[in-house]
């Protein structure tokens, strides 16, 4: 059985059951369609913790590419109008999943963020940001040192961004678990090794991971790879494959 298509992995992702029996059955036992639901669920929950957040409304261009992208008719307002008013052609769901079956989960979400499922101010960033990043400042650099029967190397970069947001960049070289069943996923976690934040899913050997807003690192200093499951359980899965701490 085919993949199932990335509309239907996006919108898993956002807590909706728009799967088919089929789509069930086949995600219950591919791998590969988990880790992708596990990580767009992962960009899902850090959109939602940032809590309410102010949408800036993106310059007309940007709409015009996703409209052209989902394949949306459009028809431009008379000339002579002030404003332009612009209109959908209804299409049923079955033919829009055939003309999507090729297009990526990211833009997706996208598409169902214009539907009205808001996932905080993430995915509007991305778009209009594209790839530039602002300037950001070094607050901390650690080595990421493995666990016993680990055979890892690594380092956690801790950086600020002009606007006070926190990024952790993350490298990890463990080939051990790049061919072990299931996924990695990055943690902040407390000196108690009781309280814990997910930053996401590390896919390949690195990545930038926003710190929640709200969540202050000094209160969660150790930067915590594990290795999970794909079992669709969202805690930790107690095995960890590198650490490191963030000195005060």
């Amino acid at each position: 059985m085919p993949h199932c298509d990335p509309e239907t992995l996006a919108l898993r992702s956002l807590g909706e059951a728009v799967a088919t029996e089929a789509d069930e059955a086949h995600l219950a036992t591919c791998e590969t369609c988990q880790v992708q639901v596990a990580s767009l669920r992962s960009v899902v929950t850090t959109a939602r913790s940032q809590g309410p957040v102010d949408l800036i409304a993106p310059p007309p261009a940007v709409w015009d590419r996703i409209s052209a992208e989902l394949g949306l008719v459009t028809e431009a307002a008379p000339a002579d109008e002030e404003s332009a008013t612009t209109h959908a052609d209804v299409v049923s769901l079955t033919e829009r999943r055939e003309r999507r079956s090729a297009r990526s989960a990211p833009m997706m979400l996208a598409a169902a963020s214009i539907g009205g499922i808001v996932v905080g101010g993430v995915l509007t960033a991305a778009v209009l940001n594209g790839s530039s990043e602002p300037p950001a400042t070094v607050a901390a650099s650690i080595p990421l040192e493995p666990l016993p029967e680990w055979d890892a190397s690594g380092s956690a970069e801790l950086t600020v961004r002009d606007s006070g947001e926190q990024v952790l960049v993350v490298n990890l070289a463990a080939d051990q678990a790049a061919t072990a069943d299931g996924y990695q996923e990055v943690w902040l976690i407390d000196t108690n090794v009781e309280g814990m934040v997910s930053l996401g899913v590390l896919e390949g050997s690195t990545g930038e991971f926003v710190v929640p807003a709200g969540i202050d690192v000094a209160d969660f200093p150790i930067v915590d790879v594990s290795l999970e499951p794909t079992d669709g359980v969202p805690t930790h899965s107690g095995n960890s494959i590198a650490r490191g701490q963030i000195e005060a």
